[in-house]
């Protein structure tokens, strides 16, 4: 005892003394003296013990210091000093955020959706093969549009020449594909262009594209529904229009169709419930429509060339030309919608086999289908009959009619009834799934994002989809809303291809691994000057990072290596945006429209050309990500920026009507999102209010803790909370304490953690739970890989608990941390507990202070202890032990290594405990800390 020096002692108001012991030589602190409540968790930090004491009462709290020994750098020694403090500590009164809540606002509205590094695990069914993907891409742009847009080009904008038409729309078509097909096989997620844009742009681009897309998937399926029954009520001599007529009558009120169309309702009500039987059904009907739609362009085609006559693109009827190159471009910007339809196979991508490999060749082969298919149909069409006296409502059709066959009408009715079908089922399975990624990042309502768990679809967007289209193509006329699917579908490709330069010049996320760490770096031998060369290439490819400026133009760009190679980037991507739209301004609209002199004209568009031309050459002067494992779009970033200056030309070419219901769109969408935003501030604003009710909680913040102790949650707070917290990328930590969960609350939020991927600390301390909340609460985290530190003291856990606990216990190796203090855990819950913590193989630190472990329950702990090989840190104070225990505990820590801090105050333990207590810890070599009452402190020594 020579070495023993007094610290420091000090009497409170509850009359605790606290004595430290510190032993220089051997690094240990000793501790003695009855301790309160704050206390009981030795290993806690000072703000977690301020917060678990939080009340009007003086505490004793004690704040660490740090060891200094190499060791416990790692790791803190508990030499601790007491320290007086007084609750509550200050906190927010109730109102409004203030101006740098909004501002962190602000910035969270860009915020970017992490790249997850397990991007193949999804709640969907991956069950769709490169052929479904190629069938689905197929069906999704051969519509209508191959017999009704051809022979509508064809006569009014550029004659025969209609097939360049065509293939220059595919070209152009071609430059957004490959942009989805990077996005498609690099992000393999449902969501499309939402999701593209989330993870490269921010939130706020994300929902307002996502919010277009829905309106265009919405108008678009009704649209081609009421084509679809007005086909069909031709075939049928208009019958089913005069009945409707005759017993309806026919509306005369702005914004509504002239009749209410119940055929198009009911196809749209059927197709619904065929895509909410799953996605292998909707895969197997588009196999049927496709299918035969190509046949019968097939047919189209060798008939065509059979029937096909020369003399019809001769100078007599007019020439192959007959509207010169202006025509052709006017053709141009009509023919590119004819390839809109791609993008289903990208929102498809998350239910792919394979995506990294199948989305990329589905969109090479269905655009390289379809885009033959209407050369070729527009080819033989010209060829049939002259350009000029095609109808064109239904040109192929009555080409056929013109030369004799009229049967051959009925197949092409057919074949157009079946390319609408696989539209319309393309609609419904493509916008729920934008709604479902919409819901699931906390952007819409959460019901979207619930998953049937038969079929894997998500059966209530799709159900709402299909009853708000119905409801549109019954009542509504949509010839008005048609032209908006231009706009929207064009803005979705402009940042698509925007969000691929970005991507490229963005810095790779680091690597990262859900298995088990490896033991360390393995050596290898290079033994031949082959395997020097590899490693020298290895070592180059790891040096490249993206956004610098290449090596190898420093010297002749060395102003721009003094620059923020950040802010090179992003800036050069601005004027590059920015020059694309005035180059487009001249482009389309032109001298006349803009009223310029001819010298301003022409150096406005030089101007505007040279800056974009300067933006690609500063861009293509970085460096960029490049991956072998995944398709990546060539020439960037020449090819997106193409995508993008096509995409803004098409879009002016566009009315100012169509502009202004897209404008009125956005503000409708922008307020949907300002109320979802609205009650993320008033949760985040209510610090001193117990209750608040439910529906504030639909957390979408990306902070990695979120506390929301003491608010009263309760049961149906914590099923609000739980379904934005299963799609929540974010949240590390999750602190809950005293929310009254109970039971009830604990199985709600036990959906939550167990398909969370990245909770790994909760704090459930003081709810109640109970056996039935310990039990559901336990399940979810033996699923959960990633759980790391679980807080479940003041529950009323007792033995049935403990069962569920000791599975928990045998199940997870990734806990490192459990608190189970201040329950009620007798000797039959210890008894099954040490065998548990015998066999446990990744728990570091244990609280089980504050509990009734008594003899055999203790003994069996002992034992456990004894066994255990990874245990660091144990509180197992105010237990009443006993001598029984204590003896246990010393033979445990004769053998144990590894334990180096204990907690054993207040456990009813006599001289003779505390003497085998003390023969055990002279045989140990490893405890740093030990925690023991005054009388046992002198036994021990």
């Amino acid at each position: 005892m020579s070495n023993v020096v007094p610290v420091t002692a000090r009497r409170g108001q509850r009359g605790g003394i606290q004595w430290w012991i510190w032993r220089p030589g051997e690094g240990r602190v000793l501790s003695a003296g009855r301790h309160q409540r704050a206390l009981a968790g030795g290993w806690r930090s000072a703000e977690q013990r301020r917060s678990a004491n939080c009340s009007s009462d003086r505490r004793w709290v004690s704040a660490s210091l740090a060891e200094t020994d190499s060791r416990s750098r790692k790791r803190r020694l508990r030499f601790q000093q007491l320290t007086w403090c007084s609750f509550p500590l200050p906190i927010m009164a109730p109102g409004l955020p203030s101006t740098t809540r909004l501002a962190r606002l602000c910035q969270k509205l860009n915020r970017l959706k992490p790249l997850e590094g397990s991007s193949m695990e999804t709640s969907l069914q991956r069950c769709l093969s490169t052929l479904d993907l190629t069938l689905l891409g197929v069906g999704g742009m051969v519509g209508s549009g191959l017999y009704v847009l051809t022979g509508t080009v064809a006569k009014q904008m550029a004659g025969p020449a209609v097939l360049v038409s065509f293939g220059v729309a595919a070209v152009a078509s071609l430059l957004a594909a490959l942009c989805y097909a990077e996005f498609g096989a690099r992000v393999p997620r449902t969501g499309s262009a939402y999701l593209f844009t989330y993870v490269s742009m921010g939130e706020l681009w994300a929902f307002l594209i996502g919010w277009n897309v829905l309106l265009e998937y919405l108008v678009g399926g009704a649209a081609v529904a009421r084509a679809w029954s007005s086909y069909l009520d031709s075939i049928f001599s208009h019958r089913i229009r005069n009945f409707t007529e005759a017993h309806v009558g026919v509306w005369q009120v702005p914004f509504l169709a002239h009749y209410p169309d119940f055929l198009a309702t009911g196809i749209i009500i059927l197709a619904s419930a065929m895509v909410s039987c799953g996605a292998r059904i909707s895969s197997w009907l588009n196999h049927i429509f496709s299918t035969i739609s190509l046949v019968i362009i097939l047919f189209i085609i060798i008939m065509g060339f059979i029937l096909a006559q020369p003399h019809n693109w001769s100078p007599e009827e007019g020439g192959f030309s007959p509207f010169g190159f202006s025509g052709i471009l006017a053709g141009t910007a009509t023919c590119f919608f004819a390839f809109v339809g791609f993008d289903v196979i990208a929102a498809s991508c998350e239910e792919a086999r394979n995506p990294k490999r199948a989305v990329p060749i589905a969109i090479a082969i269905s655009l390289g289908l379809v885009a033959s298919a209407y050369i070729l149909v527009s080819t033989v069409l010209t060829l049939m009959v002259p350009w000029h006296s095609l109808d064109p409502d239904s040109a192929l059709a009555d080409a056929f009619y013109r030369r004799g066959y009229s049967w051959a009408g009925f197949i092409v009715a057919a074949g157009s009834i079946c390319a609408m079908n696989t539209v319309l089922l393309l609609n419904l399975f493509s916008g729920p799934r934008i709604i479902y990624a919409m819901a699931t990042d906390g952007l819409f309502f959460q019901a979207f994002a619930h998953v049937h768990p038969r079929t894997q679809v998500p059966v209530v967007g799709i159900l709402v989809f299909g009853v708000l289209m119905a409801f549109m193509a019954l009542l509504l006329d949509l010839e008005a809303l048609v032209q908006f699917l231009s706009i929207g579908t064009l803005l979705a490709y402009t940042f698509v291809a925007t969000s691929i330069i970005v991507l490229r010049f963005q810095k790779a996320p680091p690597s990262s691994s859900t298995g088990q760490a490896s033991p360390g770096p393995v050596a290898k031998e290079y033994n031949s000057f082959q395997d020097h060369i590899q490693l020298v290439g290895t070592e180059q490819a790891s040096s490249s990072k993206p956004g610098q400026l290449r090596p190898s133009l420093k010297p002749y760009l060395g102003f721009l290596s003094g620059c923020n190679t950040e802010a090179a980037v992003t800036w050069a991507l601005g004027f590059l945006v920015t020059s694309a739209i005035t180059l487009s301004c001249v482009l389309v609209f032109g001298n006349s429209a803009l009223h310029l002199p001819n010298w301003s004209y022409i150096l406005l568009l030089l101007l505007s050309a040279i800056i974009f031309v300067l933006s690609l050459l500063v861009l293509g002067a970085h460096q960029q990500q490049r991956r072998q494992d995944t398709f990546q779009v060539p020439l960037v970033p020449l090819t997106p920026a193409l995508s993008i200056l096509l995409n803004i030309c098409l879009m002016l070419n566009l009315s100012y009507l169509t502009w202004l219901r897209f404008s009125i769109w956005l503000l409708i969408g922008t307020h949907g999102l300002g109320e979802l935003v609205k009650d993320t501030l008033y949760l985040r604003s209510c610090r001193v209010h117990r209750v608040v009710p439910a529906f504030c909680f639909r957390y979408q913040g990306s902070d990695p803790e979120l506390n929301l102790r003491h608010r009263g949650l309760g049961p149906q707070g914590a099923r609000a909370l739980a379904s934005s917290l299963t799609s929540n990328p974010y949240v590390k930590r999750l602190d809950l304490q005293d929310n009254g969960l109970c039971g009830a609350g604990a199985e709600a939020l036990a959906s939550a953690l167990s398909k969370s991927s990245s909770i790994c600390d909760v704090d459930l301390s003081e709810n109640q739970l109970g056996a039935v909340g310990a039990q559901a609460i336990c399940a979810a985290l033996t699923v959960n890989p990633n759980m790391q530190k679980v807080q479940l003291a003041g529950n009323g856990l007792e033995e049935q608990a403990a069962q569920y606990l000791t599975e928990l216990l045998l199940a997870h190796t990734g806990l490192k941390s459990l608190d189970l203090s201040y329950n009620q855990l007798n000797d039959q819950a210890g008894e099954m507990l040490g065998p548990a913590l015998a066999e446990n193989t990744g728990l570091i630190e244990l609280n089980i202070s504050w509990n009734h472990l008594r003899g055999p329950g203790a003994i069996a702990f002992a034992r456990g202890l004894e066994a255990n090989i990874f245990l660091r840190v144990l509180d197992i104070s105010y237990n009443g032990f006993g001598d029984p225990g204590a003896s246990a505990m010393g033979e445990a820590l004769k053998t144990n290594n590894v334990l180096e801090e204990l907690n054993m105050s207040n456990n009813r333990i006599s001289a003779a405990g505390a003497l085998s207590l003390g023969l055990g810890l002279r045989d140990n070599q490893t405890l740093r800390s030990l925690v023991v009452s005054p009388g046992v402190l002198l036994a021990t020594a």
